[in-house]
């Protein structure tokens, strides 16, 4: 297993075929995929995680799981993905967190971790953050963030976004950058 981050209380690794049971459980919650078109099957989370695993490769990151520091304990993914927006290559910071893990501050603490790694070792010039309107506990992520919504939505995946972004030169702007590299 490849460690590729830790917060305060958080560390994120790289994904394997043994993570199947937790992406599963996660995928096939209809809270957790209440934005998405449907909930995913058990095969069908087998088939995210080989994406997954082929993105490593292919890309160099994707989503990574999120585990207690403390503990080992799952509780999501969160990763940089390569996104093609209005015919344009972007970097996303995406989130997904397993239901039981929400509302205690670990999305945001785990998509900051990746915002900072997307400007700091992978040198991106934007990162973005692809959201459904509706998804409103996402979108308060993005804002934590420092993100901001873009005015014109965008069709992903046959599904209505919204595209809230962020600049290397306003992640400079932000309170406490260059304290910790």
């Amino acid at each position: 297993m490849k460690f590729i981050l830790e917060t305060a209380r958080l560390r994120l690794r790289e994904m394997t075929p043994a993570d199947l049971d937790f992406m599963a459980s996660m995928l096939a919650d209809p809270e957790v995929m209440r934005f998405y078109p449907k909930c995913l099957s058990r095969e069908e989370a087998r088939a995210w995680i080989e994406k997954i695993l082929g993105k490593y490769q292919e890309d160099g990151h994707s989503f990574w799981l999120v585990l207690k520091k403390e503990s080992g304990e799952l509780i999501g993914q969160v990763g940089l993905l390569k996104q093609t927006v209005r015919e344009v290559f972007e970097t996303e910071v995406g989130y997904m967190l397993h239901r039981p893990f929400w509302r205690r501050g670990y999305g945001s603490e785990a998509a900051w971790g990746v915002r900072d790694l997307a400007f700091r070792t992978k040198k991106s010039r934007r990162v973005i953050s692809l959201i459904r309107p509706e998804n409103k506990p996402s979108r308060g992520v993005a804002r934590k963030l420092g993100f901001e919504a873009e005015s014109e939505l965008v069709s992903h995946h046959g599904l209505d976004h919204l595209v809230y972004s962020m600049t290397r030169t306003k992640w400079q702007e932000q309170p406490g950058y260059g304290l910790v590299e």
